[in-house]
């Protein structure tokens, strides 16, 4: 962990150690910013093919639609990981400075439901997928342009695994803080 230049801690985005835990995070992010790229790039195909050329691509909507839930899913661990979230912090701001136990307390019966949560969603998911493989559901339509379903599901459970553990991971850090001994008050010049 680094500082900023306001004092508050920040996460890496090179891990420690690259087979690890944390090196997935950070490659499933990476994987997250090759698809935006992506659908980018092929936007931009689409739209000179479609002006210049007069010839669409077919699929752009379908895949677009389909990648985005990918890199949502693909990203979402990683913001985890570095509390980059979207929250009000004000009052957990003032908790955490007034009362560092209960502010450790909450928040970690916050990271215990949300990996809950993220466990109940690979739970409803797994049969989305297994139908999908097992008919060979496909988005799009027949003749013009297709593709199978099932990827997309694979992306939400993986997605999903690796999220609910790092908040589980998270708890467990709020745990050992909240646990932890309070640190010691410095000392001023009055008497």
């Amino acid at each position: 962990m680094t500082t900023d230049e306001t004092g508050e801690g920040t996460e890496n985005y090179r891990p420690e150690k690259y087979l690890s835990f944390e090196g997935l995070v950070v490659l499933m992010n990476a994987v997250g910013s090759i698809f935006i790229v992506a659908i980018m790039a092929m936007i931009c195909v689409d739209i000179v093919s479609r002006f210049v050329f007069d010839h669409p691509l077919s699929g752009v909507t379908e895949l677009t639609e389909i990648i985005i839930v990918g890199v949502v899913f693909l990203q979402l661990a990683h913001a985890t990981r570095l509390g980059k979230l979207t929250r009000s912090d004000a009052a957990y701001g003032i908790l955490m400075r007034r009362r560092p136990r209960a502010a450790h307390g909450l928040s970690t019966l916050y990271d215990l439901a949300s990996s809950f949560l993220l466990g109940i969603i690979v739970w409803g998911t797994w049969p989305k997928f297994v139908t999908a493989w097992e008919l060979d559901y496909y988005v799009g339509n027949v003749g013009v342009f297709t593709f199978p379903e099932w990827p997309i599901w694979l992306l939400v459970i993986i997605g999903s695994t690796v999220i609910s553990v790092q908040f589980f991971l998270l708890a467990i850090q709020h745990i050992r803080d909240g646990l932890a001994p309070a640190p010691e008050q410095p000392v001023t010049g009055e008497h």
